[in-house]
């Protein structure tokens, strides 16, 4: 019996393990992962081999310190593999705990009532590998986007896996010594429930998550909307003073004509030079055909110069393209959201955001660049750049990911020197 307890706790230390890697976000490659993990699953197994195999003259004292210092491991485990080391890795560590109750209570459960060792392994490993399975293929994505929410007060719902785990402790290790039996139903229920009050929080953060990008959205409308509004001022404007200058013509080619029978050259190279200077500062900036590009470049020129930044375009888009122009305007709306919010934040370079747009053909080519200084940390599992600005959850750069994933279009982030490129390349059929 005890040497099924021991491999019992094995099995559900290395399913542990598989849950907080499948649900935190790594600070290290997966290799290194995979030893540390394998590492902490040893050592959990050393202090089991003691604390079950070991006699002791107080039992129920030392049974108590074992599980003090496993837990311990367990939430350092969590906390040395998560990029994040606050409430985030605590809650998933706590979390992984609760996960492995279902196929441990399973388990114990067929043990007691068949004595079939084989039985009960194969009952508690299929029950943590479907949990598991589910969990990823149902909420894993959606949590580790909710994990870049630094708004979630985490620390808070921690208290949710410890209140759970604390009762099933006292039911699994104060009530249920006599017999398993008759707990069976309180220890299900008690499943139930957390598992209800999981699907609740998750569904509380997929709902915040959505409510994040519609007001992202909106912002991409809004920011078109404005460019388009300053476009047809600055329209407005550029023809009422090109007006003027017409008026002003007469009096103008006047002045030459007195210039030149003074034969004062230079003085009419300099009015020269200033009725060019005047037609060039009339001159609407257009940087490309598509209207909707247009109005998005013109908007965010405007909070560039205003943070200091230079916004430098070679953009050729037609009117009419292939890819779903809302959506273009989205991520070019994220691309130069980030770029000038970066741009400005540094002093070390010059402060210029180059964009570089393309379209031939069946092929759209977008190139954003912006300088940096520092390190720029990039997620081992997406590629993708982790934000670490206060108030900021990366939502602009997966809702990129997510309509280049759409298109099947290649994102990519790199870094140059002191550049950071972001470069996306679609090809449509």
């Amino acid at each position: 019996m005890e040497l099924f307890v021991l491999l019992q706790y094995t099995v559900s230390m290395v399913f542990l393990m598989i849950f907080m890697i499948h649900f935190l976000p790594l600070r290290y490659s997966v290799k290194k992962t995979t030893l540390i993990s394998l590492g902490i699953v040893m050592a959990v197994f050393g202090i089991d081999y003691v604390r079950i195999f070991v006699d002791w003259d107080l039992e129920i004292m030392m049974e108590l310190l074992a599980t003090m210092l496993e837990i311990i491991i367990v939430q350092g485990a969590a906390f040395l593999l998560s990029r994040y080391r606050d409430g985030r890795a605590l809650f998933v560590g706590l979390s992984s705990s609760n996960y492995v109750l279902a196929g441990n209570v399973s388990a114990s459960i067929v043990m007691e009532l068949t004595g079939n060792v084989i039985l009960a392994f194969v009952v508690q490993i299929v029950i943590h590998s479907l949990v598991l399975m589910l969990l990823v293929r149902g909420i894993r994505k959606e949590f580790l986007v909710a994990l870049e929410n630094k708004g979630i007060q985490w620390e808070v719902m921690c208290c949710i896996p410890v209140v759970f785990y604390t009762v099933f402790f006292v039911m699994v290790y104060v009530e249920s010594n006599i017999n398993w039996v008759y707990n069976i139903a309180e220890l299900y229920l008690s499943l139930l429930a957390l598992a209800v009050t999981y699907g609740i929080i998750f569904l509380n953060m997929r709902t915040a998550r959505k409510v994040e990008e519609t007001r992202r959205q909106n912002a991409a409308i809004e920011a078109y909307a404005k460019g388009v509004m300053m476009h047809q001022e600055a329209v407005q404007s550029a023809e009422e003073r090109i007006r003027i200058l017409r008026h002003d013509q007469k009096h103008f080619v006047s002045a030459l004509q007195t210039l030149v029978e003074r034969q004062a050259y230079g003085e009419i190279q300099d009015m020269l030079n200033w009725r060019e200077a005047a037609i060039e500062e009339n001159r609407v900036i257009a940087f490309c055909e598509n209207s909707m590009i247009n109005g998005i470049c013109c908007s965010m020129d405007t909070r560039a110069r205003r943070q200091g930044v230079k916004l430098d375009c070679k953009i050729t888009i037609p009117e009419q393209i292939y890819i779903d122009q809302f959506e273009l305007v989205m991520i070019l709306t994220n691309l130069l959201d980030n770029a000038i919010t970066a741009a400005a934040e540094q002093d070390q370079y010059e402060k210029i955001v180059h964009v570089r747009m393309r379209y031939e053909k069946t092929q759209l080519l977008i190139e954003v660049s912006n300088p940096y200084g520092g390190t720029v940390e990039f997620d081992h599992e997406s590629g993708l750049p982790v934000s670490h600005r206060r108030g900021e959850h990366g939502f602009g750069t997966r809702s990129i990911a997510s309509l280049a994933k759409k298109y099947r279009a290649v994102y990519d982030c790199t870094c140059e020197g002191h550049e950071f490129i972001a470069r996306l390349m679609f090809c449509f059929s």
